[in-house]
Formats: C-alpha cells, sequence, structure tokens
C-alpha cells in the first residue's frame, strides 16, 4: 500500500494530503483471506524482490509489464528476478547513485548462500536491510530537502 503523510496548510488547522511525502507498506505473513495471499511466498527475498521491482517502477515511471511489453506480470520468482536485474542493469535513465545502491540490494543481495535462508527474525537481515536499503534511500532523499 502506497500512503501519503498529512500536513497543515495556513493558519489554520486544516491538514491536506502531502503528495511529495509518499511511503510504501507491505503487510508480511498478512491475514488476507484471500488465496493468493495465502499462497504467496513470504521469504525476505521475495519480499524484497518486490520492493526493489517497485522502485525500479517508481523511478521509471512504468510497470515491469509495461517495460518489457508482457500481457501478464511474471509469477515466478526467478523469472521476475531475470527481468529485474536485466532492467537495473539497463543505463537508459539510470537512478542516482544511492537509489540504485539499495535497488540492487533489493535485487540482488539475497543471493548469496549465507543469506538466502535467513528469515524476518535474523538481526543480520535487518542490519543489512537497514544499511543496505534503508540508510541509501534516506541519504538520497536529503538531496532534495
Amino acid at each position: 500500500m502506497v500512503y501519503f503523510l498529512l500536513r497543515r496548510t495556513g493558519e489554520e488547522a486544516r491538514q491536506s494530503v502531502d503528495f511529495s511525502r509518499a511511503f510504501v507498506s507491505a503487510a508480511i505473513d498478512s491475514p488476507e483471506p484471500d488465496a493468493a495471499a495465502r499462497s504467496r511466498n513470504t521469504e525476505p527475498k521475495v519480499v524484497l524482490l518486490e520492493l526493489g521491482i517497485l522502485l525500479l517502477e517508481i523511478w521509471h515511471q512504468t510497470t515491469l509489464e509495461a517495460r518489457f511489453g508482457l500481457n501478464e506480470a511474471p509469477t515466478d520468482y526467478y523469472l521476475r528476478l531475470v527481468r529485474a536485474v536485466e532492467w537495473l542493469e539497463d543505463s537508459d535513465n539510470s537512478p542516482p547513485y544511492l537509489y540504485e545502491t539499495a535497488v540492487s540490494y533489493c535485487i540482488r543481495g539475497m543471493l548469496g548462500p549465507e543469506v538466502r535462508l535467513m528469515s524476518w527474525d535474523t538481526n543480520e537481515l535487518w542490519n543489512w536491510v537497514c544499511k543496505d536499503i534503508i540508510e541509501p534511500l534516506s541519504n538520497n532523499c536529503k538531496q532534495w530537502r
């Protein structure tokens, strides 16, 4: 889900949506009754790949399907991974360095033998997520403040 923060406007106590401060939220192990949600794999590598694809879609202002001329989105993890890596390596309209660092970790970071079996309750995983995704994106945002 995409959320937008509120900001006060003028001297009145009125609030308006601040479209310049969006953030994305993804439920992990969501208890949705939907069959697709129940069957969805929520391993860290899958969720981080989806975050990487979402960041590419935001930067390029198009979807994975539109980028590759697909009629529908591939659902297999490895098919999505191949497309994401190809898109990331495309030098046309490359994102800024810090943004690309975060996207690259989302897409490639879980491929090593020591991290691919990690679970969400592993402190080391959260350390890498903070260091290699959150911190670069946060520092990237400082450029526009």
